[in-house]
């Protein structure tokens, strides 16, 4: 009995212990860019939680619209969609660790490959890598990548790898990957 109790414990306290980390395959620019189909500058418009019906409506995603302001790379209407892991539906939420968040009305960039057979339905390359969120800085667009919950598969904090670029120099870099010339 008392074992039983002690296995209960032990059990409920690590099932209760939340992730802390994700843990991905480094990505840098260049790899970004070669693995994108289209990349995007643009403002979330929209969000969407909703169960998911691949997971037999266990797991909750958020469908979030970006209206395009600027294709750096690629062809994409106004509109795209994404969809991420975690929401809120109702009373229930989920929270991945490691996934990209979004707020209405921030401005972003995207790496994107589209989903088969949905129109304008994207997903994001290299998780929440392929997300660099906009700060604006003495007139300029400034570009953060987040990875503060992430750790690379070689142990590194993702933080420790976090790319911030202008605007202007992330474009010349992603469309130099795109026609072959080496990126400096």
């Amino acid at each position: 009995m008392k074992r039983q109790v002690l296995l209960s414990l032990l059990l409920v306290t690590v099932l209760s212990v939340p992730a802390k980390a994700l843990i991905l395959e480094h990505m840098g620019l260049e790899d970004l860019a070669l693995q994108s189909e289209v990349v995007v500058f643009g403002t979330v418009a929209k969000m969407e939680s909703r169960f998911d019906h691949r997971s037999n409506f266990r797991r909750i995603v958020t469908d979030v619209t970006i209206e395009v302001q600027r294709v750096i790379a690629g062809v994409a209407d106004k509109i795209v969609v994404i969809t991420v892991p975690g929401g809120e539906v109702g009373d229930k939420g989920q929270l991945v660790p490691g996934a990209p968040r979004f707020r209405l009305g921030e401005d972003v960039v995207l790496f994107l490959k589209r989903v088969p057979d949905v129109v304008e339905h994207f997903s994001i390359v290299g998780f929440t890598q392929g997300v660099f969120k906009v700060v604006r800085e003495g007139g300029k667009v400034k570009l953060r990548q987040s990875l503060r919950s992430v750790m690379l598969q070689d142990g590194t904090p993702g933080e420790a790898l976090e790319m911030e670029f202008f605007l202007d120099d992330l474009e010349e870099k992603v469309l130099r990957v795109k026609t072959g010339a080496q990126i400096r």
